[in-house]
Formats: C-alpha cells, structure tokens, sequence
C-alpha cells in the first residue's frame, strides 16, 4: 500500500506523520470496501438457488493470499466452498512459473502481458 500514489497529489509534501495517517485512512477504506463485498457476496450466495456457481471478480489486493474479501466473505459463509482464481500477466506463457504463485490463490490463470507500448496513456 505504501506504493500507492497520494489521492492528494500532495503526498511530498507530507510529514512522515502525515503520511502514515494517510495510509492508515487508505487501508481503513479498503477494509470497509472488503467487508462490504464479503456481505455482497454472502447475500448472493444465501438468494441463490441450491449448488448455485457465483463468480466475484475484482483487484488481486482483495483477495490474494486469501486475505482482504477472502475473509470477509468465508466469515458469513462458514462452512461453504470457496476458490480464489488469480490471473497474472507474463511476458512468456511457455516459461510461465506456477511455483513463484502458488500460495496466491487456490488457481493461477496467467495471461500473456500487454506490451509497454499499449500501458502508455495517451
């Protein structure tokens, strides 16, 4: 989190206190975003009808390593099933390393990088 730019983009010219309590505001945000899609999801999964296949699709900060929504959501919903899919972009799917991500997520998708000429903004 701490590589995240400031939302300010004033953040050099914040104290190491300031700082540290803006990073403190930005993760209390992301907990709330994770509680909030935990409660969405176990909403879904409670309305759905029996053996149902529901599919949550967003940012690996929120559910890599199984933390953050991961959580959240296996707290509502104890005793259910649950499979985090992660999809990660490499230059070379023929050398493609499932090892280096194993721990990630239950499922490893990778997919083929975009160039750096397509990341420029215009």
């Amino acid at each position: 989190m701490s590589d995240m730019p400031s939302h300010s983009g004033d953040a050099w010219r914040q104290t190491t206190d300031e700082w540290r309590t803006s990073l403190e505001h930005i993760y209390q945000a992301q907990r709330v975003t994770d509680e909030t899609m935990g409660e969405a999801i176990a909403a879904a999964f409670d309305s759905a009808p029996p053996r149902a296949l529901l599919a949550h699709v967003n940012g690996a900060f929120h559910y890599d390593f199984h933390e953050g929504t991961v959580l959240r959501t296996l707290r509502r919903l104890r005793g259910k099933q649950l499979a985090v899919v992660s999809f990660r972009p490499v230059q070379d799917l023929d050398a493609a390393d499932g090892a280096l991500h194993r721990k990630v997520a239950d499922y490893i998708v990778f997919t083929l990088a975009a160039p750096p000429s397509a990341l420029v903004k215009p």
